[in-house]
C-alpha cells in the first residue's frame, strides 16, 4: 500500500489546481474526496457486518462501528484494521484527505515539505520507541506500529514532494531519456529495499520504500513506459478501488474452489496458476460491476450535490431587483 499513498498525495496535488477553478474550492476538494470513496465503502460495511454474522458467527459492538463509520477506527489500536476487510488504508487515507490542505497551502516549497517529512519520520521514531510499547499485547502493538496513520505520514509527504519535483522537471522541458533513467533509479531503490525489507534499521523500510516508488512515478509522469501505462494497466486504474474492497470478499467466498483446486493430481505451481486464474477474472467482473453500478453514481451524485450547493449560495447571495 506504500505505493498507494504516493500516488494519493500526488494525485491530489495534481488536481487541486481544477478545485482552484471552483467558486468554492475547498467544498469541491472535500466533496470529490467524499463522493469518491464514501459509497462504495458505506455499501461494504453494512454488507461485511451481514456475511461475518451469518458465514463467521461475529458481531460488532456499536463504539466499532461508529468509529468505523466516521473513520476513526485507526486511532483505535484494537480498532485499527477497520471492520471492512483491507479497510485499513481508508482509516488513514480518510484523515489524510482532511489535513491535506493544512500542508497544501502553508508548505509551498519542496524544501519546507522535505523539511517536515524529515521531523515527521523522527516522530514516528519516537512513536516506536516509547508509545507503541505501552501496548501490553505484543501482537496488536506491532500491528499498530504498522497501520496508524503517523507510521504512514511521512509516505504522503514523499508523494508531495514527487509532484514538485516533478512539475520542476516538466519546466524544464528535459529530454525523454532523463524520465527513463529516473525510472530505471526508482526501480533500483525499490529492488533494494525489497531485498533488505526485515533488515534491523533504525526507520521503517516502508518510508525508503516510498522513495523509491515516488522516484518511479517521476520518472513514469516524464516518460511513461509501455509496460506501465496501456491499455490494460488504465482499464484496471480506473476500477483499482473496487478491486481492492472485494478482492477479500472474493477470495473468503471462493474457499471451496481454491480447496477443490488444490486437490486436483496437478503440480503445484498450476495449481496456483489457476487459483489467481480464477480469483483475478472474478475480481474484475465483480470490480467493474462495482464501478459502473456503485463508484460512477456515487461521483455523479457528488457532483450534483456540488452543483446545487453552489446554485443554492449564488441565489443566497444574487441582489435583489
Amino acid at each position: 500500500m506504500i505505493l498507494f499513498f504516493v500516488i494519493s498525495a500526488f494525485s491530489l496535488c495534481y488536481t487541486m489546481p481544477k478545485h482552484f477553478s471552483h467558486e468554492r474550492p475547498v467544498l469541491s476538494y472535500a466533496v470529490a474526496r467524499l463522493f469518491r470513496i464514501l459509497p462504495l465503502y458505506y455499501f461494504m460495511l453494512p454488507l461485511t457486518i451481514w456475511r461475518d454474522w451469518v458465514w463467521r458467527d461475529m458481531t460488532f459492538d456499536w463504539g466499532k462501528i461508529l468509529a468505523t463509520v466516521f473513520f476513526t477506527f485507526n486511532f483505535n489500536p484494537q480498532w485499527v484494521t477497520g471492520i471492512v476487510w483491507a479497510s485499513w488504508t481508508i482509516g488513514v487515507e480518510m484523515p489524510f484527505y482532511l489535513l491535506f490542505p493544512f500542508l497544501y497551502f502553508p508548505l509551498r516549497t519542496v524544501w519546507e515539505k522535505i523539511i517536515i517529512a524529515i521531523i515527521v519520520v523522527w516522530a514516528v521514531y519516537a512513536f516506536d520507541q516509547y508509545v507503541i510499547p505501552l501496548i501490553s499485547d505484543l501482537v496488536l502493538a506491532q500491528r499498530y506500529s504498522h497501520y496508524n496513520l503517523l507510521h504512514h505520514f511521512p509516505v504522503f509527504l514523499i508523494g508531495m514532494i514527487a509532484f514538485d519535483v516533478y512539475q520542476y522537471l516538466k519546466t524544464k522541458s528535459v529530454d525523454r531519456s532523463i524520465g527513463w533513467l529516473i525510472s530505471c533509479l526508482g526501480l533500483s531503490l525499490i529492488w533494494i529495499t525489497a531485498l533488505n525489507k526485515y533488515a534491523k534499521t533504525a526507520f521503517e523500510m516502508d518510508h525508503l520504500t516510498a522513495i523509491g516508488y515516488a522516484t518511479l512515478l517521476i520518472g513514469l509522469s516524464i516518460s511513461p513506459i509501455p509496460l506501465f501505462s496501456n491499455l490494460i494497466t488504465r482499464f484496471y486504474a480506473k476500477i483499482c478501488y473496487s478491486m481492492y474492497l472485494w478482492h477479500p470478499f472474493v477470495i473468503f467466498t471462493l474457499s471451496p474452489a481454491y480447496r477443490a483446486i488444490y486437490a486436483m493430481p496437478i503440480s503445484l505451481w498450476l495449481k496456483l496458476g489457476a487459483c489467481i486464474a480464477l480469483t483475478l477474472s472474478i475480481v474484475t467482473v465483480v470490480a467493474w460491476c462495482s464501478f459502473q453500478w456503485i463508484e460512477k453514481p456515487g461521483q455523479r451524485l457528488g457532483k450534483i450535490f456540488l452543483k446545487r450547493v453552489s446554485g443554492r449560495r449564488q441565489t443566497v447571495h444574487a441582489p435583489a431587483e
